[in-house]
């Protein structure tokens, strides 16, 4: 594949991009496997893991975006996306024996609004009651 010919940034170089991405994909099973997020009263540790790993899958979608991946290659990233909501939102369900959460939030709509946009143009319609649910 010739980078250069599918990127959709300009500024971004196949060096970037390559080593970026084995930086993320390493940092998942990492952050899998770690036992620094233990819960304690005022903090619920599985929730900041998901948090972090859900992180890590956005910035991967935008990195394989920007690269100029086909969207079918990127709407497995958006779905685990989702998933790491999910999982972050039952941590913290669970944390304050209460119903789960927002974790869709926050930054004056703009997370919702991209996550939403995100749903669209991935083709994942499908996805959009979860995001409703994460959102309320």
């Amino acid at each position: 594949m010739n980078f250069d010919k599918y990127k959709r940034q300009i500024f971004l170089t196949e060096d970037y991009y390559l080593k970026t991405k084995e930086y993320n994909e390493e940092g998942i099973p990492l952050y899998l496997e770690s036992d620094a997020f233990e819960d304690d009263q005022y903090n619920c540790g599985e929730a900041s893991r998901w948090q972090s790993i859900t992180w890590i899958y956005h910035s991967l979608l935008y990195l394989h975006y920007t690269a100029g991946k086909p969207i079918e290659e990127i709407s497995p990233l958006f779905e685990k996306v989702i998933e790491g909501y999910e999982k972050q939102a039952e941590a913290l369900g669970v944390f304050k024996a209460s119903k789960k959460p927002v974790v869709i939030g926050g930054e004056g709509g703009f997370i919702t609004l991209s996550t939403i946009s995100l749903a669209v143009l991935l083709n994942k319609n499908n996805l959009l009651s979860t995001i409703k649910q994460l959102n309320n």
